[in-house]
């Protein structure tokens, strides 16, 4: 199990030192008469206010048996009492083989791709429920991503994302399977043009804007329905501005404010189809304010820091934790910045390029 993990990507660390300390727990005298089902409750039993990771590593091993077809097979239930979803034992969609080598050329490529197999893998669930239907290779892609949509935005992003990527790999590939995913970002409203521009002047003036444009874009589908093409520029903005159901005031100041500067934007120019938003028309609600660390709890947090001891399972996080804690305090970073310093840390010149940053890139030095 753990060298198909590891040549599938993944560095299995912690992981192994649990299936480490469980076959060692087997392997004890007491436990030599047990069947692996009673071996598996004695272990979750064991452990079970210590760490659920640990259970849900065992967990995982005892799908992998089944899906094997060991006669050492054993399963672990959740917390709640659910018993887990049976073992993944392959694709057997119509497009199987495809989703294979696409899986196999990424990862050769020196790609994880963990969280894109499980889209792929729905997608390939999806196909199978709808091999009844007889629908075309494009048309179980487009269904797909709608059925993606209903569920949520988020969900739906990566799904049309990875789907998109494979579809543009069948097509590379010449199979006779191909579709294509139409890419979100594409404008065909009445303001594309205008937005692509404003976009690219955003983006030369330094700024990322890329939820902002997301917004924009939307607002361009918006303008676009027939329920609103026959309205006046002003009016599908102030129809954009109006309050949805059960919508929370900071989203609605966050698809708002993008809108009300692109009108800004169109009104300096002179544009003919040019509007106006108030500043005021959607405000965001106050955050709490922030608690402010005294000397004494700085004091206390980094002396509980100190006292971290190493860990079987993890050796090397009581000296990692301390070094994170205090590069974060003394540097000002984030702990979404301190997560990607990999490279562009020169230790001679204590120079530190923070890339990919909120604010964009910027140096700090130790």
């Amino acid at each position: 199990m753990l060298i198909e993990k590891i040549s599938a990507g993944r560095k299995y660390i912690s992981e192994e030192y649990c299936l480490k300390a469980f076959d060692k727990f087997c392997a004890m005298k007491e436990n030599e008469l047990l069947t692996p089902q009673q071996l598996a409750d004695a272990w979750r039993w064991k452990v079970r206010e210590k760490s659920t990771a640990n259970i849900g590593m065992i967990r995982e091993l005892g799908l992998y048996l089944t899906m094997q077809g060991s006669t050492k097979t054993f399963v672990v239930p959740y917390a709640n009492g659910d018993m887990p979803k049976p073992a993944f034992t392959g694709y057997t969609g119509s497009f199987a083989e495809e989703i294979v080598s696409f899986l196999k050329a990424k990862r050769s490529a020196g790609l994880k791709y963990r969280h894109e197999e499980l889209r792929l893998k729905d997608f390939d669930k999806f196909c199978n429920e709808q091999s009844n239907l007889k629908l075309s290779p494009q048309q179980l892609a487009d269904a797909f991503i709608h059925f993606q949509e209903e569920r949520g935005y988020s969900k739906s992003r990566r799904s049309a994302s990875i789907i998109k990527a494979f579809g543009n790999y069948l097509t590379d590939n010449g199979c006779s399977n191909a579709f294509t995913i139409i890419d979100k970002n594409f404008v065909a409203g009445p303001y594309a043009e205008e937005i692509s521009d404003f976009v690219a002047f955003k983006k030369s003036c330094g700024f990322k804007y890329i939820n902002s444009g997301y917004h924009l874009r939307f607002f361009d589908v918006f303008c676009a329905t027939k329920e609103n093409e026959s309205l006046t520029p002003q009016k599908l903005a102030d129809k954009w501005v109006l309050k949805r159901d059960n919508e929370h005031p900071n989203t609605r100041a966050g698809r708002v404010d993008p809108v009300r500067v692109f009108g800004k934007y169109l009104t300096s120019i002179g544009h003919p189809k040019a509007f106006m938003i108030a500043v005021d028309a959607a405000q965001r609600r106050t955050p709490k304010p922030p608690y402010l660390f005294s000397e004494d709890d700085i004091d206390t947090f980094f002396g509980a820091c100190a006292e971290l001891k190493a860990d079987e399972k993890q050796p090397s996080m009581h000296i990692v934790l301390p070094a994170a804690f205090l590069f974060m305090h003394c540097m000002g970073v984030r702990t979404c910045e301190l997560k990607i310093l990999m490279e562009n840390v020169n230790l001679e010149t204590g120079e530190v390029i923070i890339i990919d940053a909120k604010t964009g890139e910027r140096a700090v030095y130790m």
